[in-house]
């Protein structure tokens, strides 16, 4: 039975090193989120001519951080839904029992 193992890599973004600590097997995930974050940096730069790091940093931060955002309020209303349409069974089970 394998371990996961905790390990440090340093990966490069915007031209900077920084170590990120992964399990075992999320390499590609790691992999995919990097040349994800360097497409979306070089295209901000494209898009509106920057060429500060900390300018298409923060840019792609709050792009990824409205993703996120979107996301959970999406989960959210599914959860809601859900949790609405048990009440609504559990509603017409006590009208039927009655």
């Amino acid at each position: 039975m394998a371990v996961n193992s905790d390990k440090v890599k340093e990966v490069i973004i915007a031209g900077r090193p920084y170590p990120v600590e992964i399990l075992q097997g999320e390499e590609q995930i790691l992999d995919k989120a990097l040349k994800t974050v360097h497409s979306d940096l070089t295209g901000f730069k494209k898009t509106y001519g920057k060429s500060d790091s900390q300018d298409v940093l923060a840019m792609t931060l709050l792009t990824y951080a409205m993703e996120l955002q979107s996301n959970r309020s999406h989960s959210t209303d599914i959860v809601v839904k859900s949790a609405l349409d048990k009440i609504d069974a559990l509603e017409e089970l006590i009208d039927q029992a009655l």
